[in-house]
């Protein structure tokens, strides 16, 4: 359990960080999944790991509400 959530913590942060080049869908659902990976660790006593991926999962889908956020004001 504990490699597959730094496997999803990984792919979360690399999205966050790509989210314009990324479909903003995907992103936005590797951040829901995110949060949901850490509310299941923190509560299976994985603490650390579920707070590092609570703040990825924040930071995917924060990623995504700027670029929305970008395109839509542009137009």
């Amino acid at each position: 359990m504990t490699f597959l959530a730094i496997c999803t913590i990984l792919i979360g942060m690399y999205a966050a960080l790509r989210g314009p080049k990324l479909p903003l869908t995907l992103v936005g659902v590797l951040g829901a999944a995110l949060i949901l990976t850490a509310i299941e660790l923190i509560m299976t006593n994985g603490f650390i790991v579920g707070i590092m991926a609570l703040f990825a999962g924040l930071v995917a889908i924060f990623a995504v509400l700027m670029t929305y956020r970008q395109g839509s004001s542009s137009v």
